[in-house]
Formats: structure tokens, sequence, C-alpha cells
């Protein structure tokens, strides 16, 4: 039977991996529905380039706001790491406290 300190370790690891993919998911559903409007636009000749300059505003702002996003639940992982070293010192961790779940590394 795993202890408070593997199961609550792996309760925070499966909740950042489970934010992580999903604003990843977001992301892509965000750009995709935005470039359907952008795709009409492009097709007016007096409307796109403009267009085509709003488009790439846009997406470099989605792009970076889903990034930071997905920052902050990273540094709240390693915060709530950190917490799990203070409320378990008598059981020591198997892996570093602060390492990022290995399904988010890999996505890097």
């Amino acid at each position: 039977m795993k202890s408070k300190n593997e199961l609550w370790r792996g309760v925070q690891s499966l909740v950042e991996v489970a934010v992580d993919q999903g604003v990843s998911a977001v992301e892509r559903i965000h750009l995709a529905t935005a470039a359907r409007t952008f795709v009409v636009l492009d097709a007016i000749p007096v409307v796109s380039t403009p267009a085509n300059m709003v488009r790439a505003i846009h997406d470099g702002i989605v792009v970076t706001s889903y990034a930071a996003t997905r920052g902050v639940n990273r540094l709240v992982g390693m915060a709530v790491r950190a917490g799990f070293e203070v409320a378990f010192v008598t059981e020591p961790p198997t892996t570093h406290a602060l390492a990022a779940p290995a399904s988010l590394e890999a996505a890097e």
C-alpha cells in the first residue's frame, strides 16, 4: 500500500499534467476557431492585408497567454512539491521534490 506521501504526490502530478494538457488542448481549439474567421477575411481582397496583420498579432497573444498559463501551472506544481517536503518530512520523497512530472518534461 502506498503511503500518504506517495498518494498526495501522485494526485499533485496528475493534476499538474491534466492542467498542462488541458491548456494545450484549449489553445489548439482557440487557434483553430479563430483561423476559420481569418480564412474568410483573407478571401476578401480589401481586408486581406490588415486581417493577416491582425491574425499574426492575435495568434502571438494567444500562444503567449497559454504558454504563461502552463508556466504558472509548473510554478504552482513546484510550490506544492516543496510544500510536500515540509509536510511529509518523515517520509523522504522517491524523486526530487521540485522535479516536474516526467510527462511534462517529455513534452518540452
